[in-house]
């Protein structure tokens, strides 16, 4: 009796902790959740509402289902020309957005709450595989490992693929654990649908998918084998239907996602965003990336934990950790030019590297020869990177809310001294999609004076032609040698000071 109440009354204590670290979590999360698209990549929410913002001016229909990321208004009579289509990426996150601008309002924060949500979702999952995988006390301190790092408590309200295809992912490798014991129908169908829902929100789905296949051919029997090859090549026409039914909405569609897919895959300065690199640089980049993202502790303990987890864990819990960072570091070594990019494509490796992480801790701890080093430098590495964590998430949201008002003052003078559909150039040598948005203008950047010049001389039938000339804090705009001076190289966040020039009205 007194073992049935100590049991019960642990599982309540463990059951209100799941949710007061929840709560934290949505605290997080709600930080800033109304600002403008100015923080650190925050110009994926621009892009994605710019999107969502066409479906509800024009119809689904009218734009094919597809999204359409032009600002200005769009010419209906020329679809073919006027549109731009984008269909480098599954088009779900944008239609969800769609959807949730409908039901909360037309704002910033209808559109973050879809990723927000989406990452208390993931964080419940990864709870279900952590418990199933090592029991419900693992998976608790599995949480913080993982939630509490800038990777997902900043990153996992950014409008954008990653964060609405990682609950899909977890709920998958939930129900294949479980699969992994008794394979029913149901569980096989409901991992078809997870992976049908996450290869329409994000190509990224597919390398996990490809792991997870390999390990059920590794540990299934017969019956499961047979099982796993029949989901492979769903999954597989599921992924397909996307680039199907683009082709089938547009025409152009295929040869757009084959041009995205070679400029991702390549290691050569081929857009504004890129630059070439090679293999140390790439490896390098990297780091910089993760260590202070994924922190210190998840980083290190988690490739300490995968060598544990070949030597010591069973074949379940090993083939899971290895497959979920496999397919993490598949879609890497693939898409090499955006991983070099992008530094939150790296929010694919927190479930494997968090999860590996608690098995290098648990080991640790555990261990009678080295715990007497183990267990300090554990508790150091996890404090000094709760500390950075801290930092970083502070500098993350503080990118955006040090040059919002220049930024949304730009696009307003921007949006005063045009037409909707005018000829309007800028020199800043950054494209932001983010200052496009907010003016409701298509902007052509990059621009110098002569070039202004020549553009306005060439599109004379323009209801209106504006250039917008800006320099850094240290020049003074009043001088007219700026004008004519070559642009130079400076950080994007400098540019304060703006001279309009209305070339014609």
């Amino acid at each position: 009796m007194t073992a049935n109440i100590r049991s019960g009354s642990t599982a309540r204590n463990r059951l209100w902790a799941l949710v007061a670290f929840l709560l934290l979590m949505w605290a997080l999360l709600m930080v800033r959740l109304d600002s403008p698209w100015f923080s650190h990549h925050d110009e994926n929410g621009a892009w994605i509402t710019s999107g969502a913002r066409n479906f509800e001016t024009y119809g689904w229909s009218t734009l094919n289902y597809i999204p359409v990321l032009k600002n200005s208004p769009l010419d209906l009579e020329r679809p073919g020309e006027d549109f731009t289509y984008y269909v480098h990426h599954p088009p779900l996150i944008v239609y969800a957005v769609t959807w949730a601008r409908g039901l909360f309002g037309q704002t910033e924060m209808s559109t973050r709450l879809v990723p927000a949500f989406s990452t208390l979702v993931s964080l419940a999952a990864l709870f279900v595989i952590g418990r199933r995988l090592y029991g419900e006390r693992r998976a608790l301190w599995l949480l913080p490992l993982y939630g509490l790092t800038p990777m997902i408590a900043y990153f996992g309200r950014m409008p954008n693929h990653e964060p609405l295809a990682l609950p899909f992912i977890l709920i998958f490798v939930a129900v294949f654990i479980n699969w992994l014991r008794a394979p029913t129908w149901p569980r096989w169908a409901l991992m078809a649908l997870m992976g049908g829902l996450a290869l329409w929100t994000a190509w990224a789905a597919a390398f996990f998918f490809l792991a997870f296949g390999l390990a059920g051919l590794w540990l299934g029997n017969w019956t499961q084998r047979r099982q796993m090859v029949l989901l492979g090549v769903v999954v597989g026409g599921l992924a397909l239907s996307v680039m199907a039914f683009y082709q089938w909405q547009w025409d152009g569609a295929l040869d757009k996602l084959r041009d995205a897919f070679f400029f991702r895959t390549s290691s050569q300065q081929m857009s504004r965003n890129s630059e070439t690199f090679n293999a140390a640089e790439f490896v390098f980049r990297q780091m910089v990336h993760v260590l202070p993202l994924m922190t210190f502790a998840v980083v290190v303990l988690g490739t300490w934990g995968l060598v544990v987890a070949v030597r010591r864990e069973t074949k379940r819990q090993k083939a899971v950790i290895l497959a979920l960072v496999g397919g993490g570091l598949l879609y890497m070594l693939v898409f090499r030019n955006a991983f070099y990019i992008h530094d939150y494509y790296k929010i694919y490796f927190m479930p494997g590297f968090t999860i590996a992480a608690s098995v290098a801790i648990a080991a640790g701890w555990r261990s009678r020869r080295w715990r007497r080093w183990t267990r300090p430098a554990i508790t150091a590495l996890v404090v000094v990177s709760a500390i950075i964590s801290v930092v970083f998430f502070v500098l993350l949201h503080r990118s955006g809310w040090v040059i919002q008002e220049n930024r949304l003052g730009l696009a307003q003078t921007i949006q005063d001294n045009s037409q909707p559909r005018g000829l309007i150039m800028i020199n800043l040598p950054r494209e932001s999609s983010a200052v496009a948005h907010y003016a409701q203008r298509s902007i052509r950047w990059q621009i110098t004076p002569q070039d202004a010049l020549e553009l306005a001389a060439q599109n004379t039938d323009a209801p209106s032609t504006l250039y917008v000339y800006c320099v850094d804090a240290d020049s003074d705009p009043a001088d007219d040698s700026l004008f004519v001076s070559p642009l130079a190289e400076m950080p994007y966040s400098l540019y304060v000071n703006c001279r309009v020039i209305i070339l014609a009205d």
